[in-house]
């Protein structure tokens, strides 16, 4: 059997090879634009280039596919146009009108479009059979698509007799390009069916290769495309009338602030196809709803947010590293901030500069502390210039990037040296050392490594991190220094079965961890196996199960944190069940089950309602911190609900419960909710509400909001946010407070347009 299946990957691979070596496509200019509303009957498709023989490459391996699918692509001096025809049953054609970049559980069709040819960067654009849009960057090497990139383009679908149709228009002044006498983009083209669990592609696609972009097809003829320049400026304006729940000497009261207007202004200025200025004046932060609520206790590490402005998205890749040295959101309020980024030949660059005005605004209770008047009202400046050089014909580069922090007398640099080196097709090293100088905390050091082995069954990926005592990265994000991080994961995939009635395939993962500090001492460890079954109708089940150690020293919770042993560990053990259903497109269900033995309570308590239950704290409640092991429980679910394409209704759930061993009591037993539902008017338009809930502080947020959203940078939201709590405590006395009180509450309208115009 394993002489025929290395049979199997070699005839495979030839066929790949083959496909490889198909001449570049030429797309032909047409002489007018098609209309962009999914009917296929303008003349410029009749002279389009076509693109078909599709193969399926899920669960077959480049085997022939199940529908049929041919791709059209035309240009003129505005745009590149594409047009879509899928043929299937339009009864089982899963389509629905959708938010953007939320159509991954349609059926759709994916463009990877390296408009570089480089092999190393692409735009990821998908469609929805209503045209529906979801796009972001693919970046080789990358974890995942981001998603969070918006590009300024025109689509339109509908389903037919026999499948569906899409028209497309993607504007060049949204990509970034190379054009020319000899210009060659990669394209790979990708279709999914659920119904069917399919996936199929233009271009064959060898099975675990590390490498995506450098299996891509090719287009040609750009030759007449000029380079153009364009400038956009999207103005923005936000009026809000907000109130907050504030403390009185007699009692509590509610207090509504003024009505405040906040206009902004992002500018864009693209000097040629691939190389753009972007400058912003108190930018929009482009967040219309609050972040999803996390579980909070027993958390000993900051949480990560992603970013959402639209001026820092812009060519974010670039400022991208393994030890996330660059995180934009670190930049809270900026007053200005002014950015160049783009490429030369094979060199990416880009420079960040901003003025953030966040770290001197303080409450009117923290203004009566006379030690902070040095800092009430001072702006911290931000610096970032990164470096990255295309290096041999494989997916290669070497970087550099350096940053720079300064708010009075705090000072934080960075600078470092990164790179990703492609041994071969299968093989792939990674790496990142960057040293830190900090005016109070000194010099550090932080370091990633990567070697990462594909293959068709067998996948192996060794991997380290690690930062000093004293590594500061103030424009960055760090969960914890003074760590060193080897992790050694193997995965095995096994053959998809396409004729099987029930199981598709399955996965059998292991993670082996450990994590110590500088002075070699052991702080976490872990042995982690999980096996994934992959079932007809986009249904799995996962079974995991654990094994881990944790050392804890007093010292990393500050001088005397510790009552009685200054060290304690612990080696908790548990199982994980997590099962997940799509199997139509009016419902999709998950659950995950997580019971865990010899847990710590690091003993923080949980607020008023979950007062510290240490035997040490229930001595004397003002003792030093006693953590101890318990069991532990978390439950998480999502359930959503699709009564017609454009209705969508979800309930999420997160139930987190510990108890001491030691006294038997519940340290925290915390029970999260989020319903949501939204009702799309049209394609653009659409009505949401939502409720939150957390036990702990018997939280309600509600939000209702109203938006239209015809394009990126484009848009008006109207929306009402309340923040309750009823038979909590007070945030001011800790004290139980029976009824309702309102915390905060706010109304806004929030509206962006953009203009684009040549120049």
């Amino acid at each position: 059997m394993r002489r025929i299946g290395g049979y199997v990957a070699i005839v495979n691979l030839c066929l790949a090879l083959a496909a490889f070596a198909k001449s570049p496509v030429t797309v032909p200019r047409c002489d007018a634009p098609p209309a962009i509303d999914g009917v296929l009957d303008d003349g410029c498709w009749s002279t389009a280039a076509s693109i078909g023989e599709f193969v399926q490459t899920r669960p077959a391996d480049n085997a022939p596919p199940s529908r049929a699918t041919t791709v059209l692509v035309a240009y003129d001096t505005q745009a590149l146009y594409v047009a879509i025809r899928a043929t299937d049953d339009p009864s089982r054609v899963r389509a629905t009108v959708a938010h953007r970049d939320d159509v991954l559980a349609d059926d759709y069709v994916q463009l990877h479009l390296d408009t570089f040819d480089d092999r190393r960067r692409a735009y990821v654009l998908i469609f929805n059979p209503l045209g529906v849009q979801q796009d972001g960057i693919y970046a080789e090497g990358g974890a995942a698509v981001d998603y969070s990139v918006d590009v300024l383009m025109t689509s339109k679908g509908r389903v037919t007799a026999d499948g569906y149709a899409i028209e497309v228009a993607i504007p060049f002044s949204s990509l970034r390009y190379r054009a020319g006498n000899g210009a060659r983009w990669g394209m790979h083209v990708q279709r999914r069916i659920q119904h069917l669990d399919e996936d199929d592609s233009w271009m064959p696609l060898v099975r675990g290769s590390a490498a995506l972009l450098a299996q891509a097809g090719h287009l040609t003829g750009f030759d007449e495309l000029d380079a153009r320049r364009t400038f956009e400026v999207i103005p923005s304006m936000t009026v809000a009338e907000s109130g907050r729940r504030v403390r009185s000497s007699v009692a509590d009261r509610f207090d509504t602030e003024p009505v405040d207007t906040d206009p902004g202004v992002s500018m864009k200025l693209a000097l040629t196809p691939d190389i753009a200025l972007d400058a912003t004046v108190n930018p929009d932060f482009a967040q219309i709803e609050s972040d999803q609520i996390v579980v909070t206790a027993n958390q000993r590490f900051p949480i990560f947010f992603e970013e959402k402005r639209p001026f820092f998205l812009e060519g974010i890749d670039v400022f991208q590293t393994p030890l996330n040295a660059v995180h934009s959101r670190t930049i809270i309020d900026p007053d200005y901030a002014l950015k160049t980024s783009g490429r030369s030949g094979r060199t990416g660059f880009g420079v960040l500069l901003a003025s953030d005005n966040a770290p001197g605004i303080f409450s009117a209770e923290e203004r009566e502390n006379p030690a902070i008047d040095r800092f009430v009202g001072r702006n911290a400046f931000a610096g970032v210039a990164r470096v990255r050089r295309d290096v041999g014909t494989k997916e290669s580069y070497l970087g550099m990037l350096a940053t720079s922090y300064d708010f009075v007398d705090k000072q934080n640099r960075t600078l470092g040296v990164d790179g990703r080196l492609a041994l071969d097709a299968r093989t792939v090293v990674s790496f990142q050392l960057l040293g830190t100088f900090s005016k109070h905390s000194g010099k550090g050091l932080g370091f990633f490594a990567e070697w990462r082995r594909t293959g068709r069954h067998n996948n192996v990926t060794i991997s380290g991190e690690g930062r000093t005592r004293d590594y500061r990265a103030d424009l960055g994000f760090t969960t914890q220094t003074d760590t060193n991080r080897w992790s050694i994961v193997y995965r095995y995939d096994s053959e998809p079965r396409p004729d099987a009635p029930l199981l598709l395939s399955w996965v059998f993962t292991n993670t082996a961890f450990s994590q110590w500090n500088w002075d070699g001492r052991v702080k976490y460890a872990y042995v982690y196996p999980r096996v994934r079954f992959n079932f007809r109708k986009q249904t799995f089940a996962m079974i995991y199960a654990y094994s881990d150690y944790l050392h804890l020293e007093e010292d990393e919770f500050g001088a005397g944190a510790f009552f009685g042993d200054p060290e304690r560990s612990t080696i908790y053990k548990g199982v994980v069940l997590q099962i997940g259903t799509n199997p139509t497109k009016k419902f999709s269900a998950e659950l995950s089950i997580d019971h865990v033995w010899d847990f710590f309570d690091y003993d923080f308590g949980a607020g008023p309602r979950y007062p510290r239950v240490s035997p040490a704290a229930l001595a004397d409640p003002s003792a030093p911190l006693d953590p101890g092991t318990g069991q532990s429980q978390n439950i998480t679910g999502r359930l959503e609900l699709q009564p017609t394409n454009s209705l969508r209704l979800t309930l999420d759930t997160n139930f987190y419960r510990l108890v001491r061993d030691d006294t038997g009591r519940t340290a925290f037993d915390e029970r999260l909710y989020s319903v949501q539902a939204t009702q799309f008017l049209t394609a653009a338009a659409f009505a949401r509400a939502r409720v939150d809930y957390d036990s702990i502080h018997a939280n309600y947020r509600g939000q209702i909001l109203l938006g239209w959203t015809p394009s990126p940078g484009t848009s008006i939201y109207a929306g009402y946010t309340d923040d309750l709590t009823r038979d909590g405590f007070s945030p001011f006395t800790g004290l139980r407070e029976p009824g309702t009180h309102r915390n905060r509450r706010t109304l806004f309208v929030k509206a962006s347009y953009l203009v684009r115009r040549p120049f």
